[in-house]
């Protein structure tokens, strides 16, 4: 259905309800700002959820919102994935390195920096033992475990086993009682 087509089954306090809702998922509050009694708030919001009309108009103003704000699932899982599977340079890790060095690094290493300290030192360099200053780098690495178990998640590669248990018995005894099945 349309979104036009499930505004005319709603009322309008249920179209303002669904707006509200989106915003911060909170169908209590959601509730209160269409204009339902605040002692019923909670009661409603929940019940309002339930109705297929509802559900279904909330998914299109969800689709809306991701559309207009640029959101997707690929595009939040290669935002993930450039991270998860930056190359590993773990050893740069909380340590001071030459600025010249982190300039060297590749685009997929700088992907896997989470922060960037720096600082000048001074150090004695070349023949004369002239006195430069150099900047460094500190870099602290994302924890790439978190982004691969956010992506298994969002691809589902998580999801529980399922185990099917077959039980073949006539009897079951559960404290005292015994019964036949």
């Amino acid at each position: 259905m349309t979104r036009e087509e499930l505004e005319k089954k709603l009322t309008p306090k249920r179209v303002k309800f669904c707006a509200e809702y989106v915003y911060d998922w909170n169908a209590s509050r959601a509730a209160r700002d269409a204009g339902y009694s605040e002692k019923t708030a909670y009661s409603i919001g929940s019940e309002l959820l339930k109705i297929p009309e509802i559900k279904e108009y909330i998914a299109l103003i969800r689709n809306d919102l991701e559309e207009l704000a640029g959101v997707s699932k690929l595009k939040n899982l290669s935002v993930l994935a450039k991270v998860a599977y930056s190359n590993d340079i773990s050893e740069l890790h909380d340590t001071w390195i030459d600025l010249k060095d982190y300039e060297a690094l590749s685009d997929k290493d700088k992907a896997g920096i989470k922060s960037i300290d720096r600082r000048v030192t001074k150090r004695k360099e070349g023949i004369n033992d002239d006195e430069v200053e150099v900047e460094q780098i500190k870099i602290e690495c994302f924890d790439r475990r978190l982004y691969i178990e956010t992506i298994n998640k969002m691809m589902g590669y998580d999801a529980p086993e399922e185990k099917v248990v077959t039980l073949q018995a006539t009897k079951i005894k559960w404290g005292d009682t015994e019964i036949e099945i």
